[in-house]
């Protein structure tokens, strides 16, 4: 087997993009490029032999957790050694490879099994919280691919075996053992439950290219804040400094009036690593409330018309002793009841259409990706037990709601022990007219 594959299948890198170190003639030195393009085996294999400086991405579900240890001061070995001694120190296990960088040290967990790297990034990062490290690659961050002689053992000494062995004999880690617990998804299920553990990447957030979109352009004499507000959401959505730089690049040349001190490379650099150490505060989008869908009120009228037609056939909704204002509550039940359910279908699609929202769902919620692509939407209990806010139980709602035609219970087995609740379909398109009285 070839290094190529050897590293593809062992790092799993993300092959539609990859950054790139070359000469910048704005800056007049060596700067790391983001290319959103294929990162090729040739790119790969003239990096490994250490031709070029090449850095990936990882997926949003890996099996991998890298740190970073990177000597910014030259403070030398010792110092290198005493962090990599905190960090194994923390997570109670030695890396599986260890990789020597033109800075610091690159340390490699390999896990038996793929997990959503947002969920791993919180628990490894409180892990090593106030130790000067970075957990790389990432979806937004890349690493640079080590060359083959750059691995070292225990001792920090080079490794004098080939590529091929040193791979091939990589040590895989059962998550356990080094995030405890924590890791497992009904801890986190429980613990979310339970309001004390906070998963801040399941909280949607403005995009940086939203915040860079009203900001842009830069204009000579009032910098300042746009220089803050850019700094502080490349650092919340877990940019380094280098990929903080790139973006800051890219603005400027959006930017082409601009004529300040951020063209000089030196000081933009020396303000970003200032704004990186010495701000703290998280970044705080504007909430935006869930807009109702365009034909929900239809929907909703048409599915009520279609309960009212149906009446008797199944369910009786109405008795010749019902009141007018009887009947008109309970009505008013089944519309707040479907325009959470329906709310809860499309903020459902926006998960499934998101890969990082999708593969931390897939972990916690068993079967979540499969069933949603068949077409099944998940309906737990407690939701719909908040739904009805009435004594009319929900079950007597789906059933009447399954009569005429808008759910259909998925034929998966429900398993209460292994945290898999129902789910169902939600023909919404079925009620997009109103229904025929025949």
């Amino acid at each position: 087997m070839d290094k190529v594959k050897l590293f593809i299948d062992t790092f799993k890198p993300y092959r539609k993009k990859y950054t790139k170190q070359t000469f910048s003639s704005l800056f007049n030195d060596n700067i790391w490029y983001t290319h959103d393009l294929y990162l090729s085996d040739y790119l790969i294999s003239k990096a490994i032999e250490g031709y070029l400086k090449v850095g990936y991405f990882i997926s949003h579900t890996t099996n991998l957790i890298g740190i970073d240890i990177d000597d910014h001061k030259g403070k030398g070995d010792a110092y290198q050694f005493n962090i990599y001694n905190q960090v194994i120190g923390r997570l109670n296990k030695k890396p599986s490879l260890i990789a020597k960088s033109p800075r610091g040290l690159h340390l490699y967990y390999f896990l038996t099994e793929r997990i959503s790297f947002e969920i791993v990034n919180e628990i490894i990062s409180k892990k090593l919280r106030s130790l000067p490290v970075e957990i790389k690659p990432t979806p937004n961050t890349a690493l640079r691919i080590d060359s083959k002689d750059s691995f070292l053992n225990n001792n920090f000494q080079l490794l004098n075996v080939d590529y091929k062995t040193i791979i091939e004999n990589i040590e895989r880690i059962h998550p356990v053992e080094i995030m405890g617990n924590d890791i497992l998804p009904n801890s986190i299920r429980q613990s979310l439950a339970e309001k004390r553990y906070t998963l801040k990447t399941i909280k949607a957030i403005e995009s940086i290219e939203a915040v860079e979109n009203k900001l842009l352009p830069l204009e000579n004499g009032a910098t300042n804040e746009a220089f803050l507000q850019l700094c502080n959401i490349y650092r919340c959505k877990g940019l380094d400094i280098d990929d903080a730089l790139f973006r800051f690049t890219m603005c400027l040349e959006k930017s082409p009036y601009y004529t300040g001190d951020l063209r000089n490379y030196r000081r933009l650099k020396s303000r970003v690593e200032s704004e990186y150490k010495n701000n703290n505060n998280a970044f705080i989008p504007v909430k935006k409330e869930r807009q109702q869908g365009l034909f929900t009120p239809v929907i909703i009228e048409n599915v009520i018309n279609e309960i009212l037609l149906k009446d008797g056939q199944g369910y009786n909704l109405k008795t010749p002793k019902t009141r007018p204002r009887d009947l008109t509550r309970k009505l008013n039940t089944y519309r707040r009841f479907l325009s959470e359910l329906i709310g809860w279908s499309d903020f459902n699609d926006e998960i499934y259409n998101n890969k990082k929202t999708l593969c931390i769902w897939d972990y916690l919620y068993t079967y979540y990706r499969k069933n949603m692509k068949a077409g099944y939407y998940p309906l737990p209990s407690n939701l719909l037990e908040k739904w009805k806010k009435t004594k009319q139980g929900y079950k007597e709602i789906l059933k009447v709601l399954s009569i005429i035609g808008l759910i259909e219970a998925a034929p998966y087995k429900y398993s209460k022990r292994l945290n898999i609740c129902k789910y169902y379909k939600i023909k919404t398109e079925r009620f997009l007219t109103p229904p025929q009285n025949k």
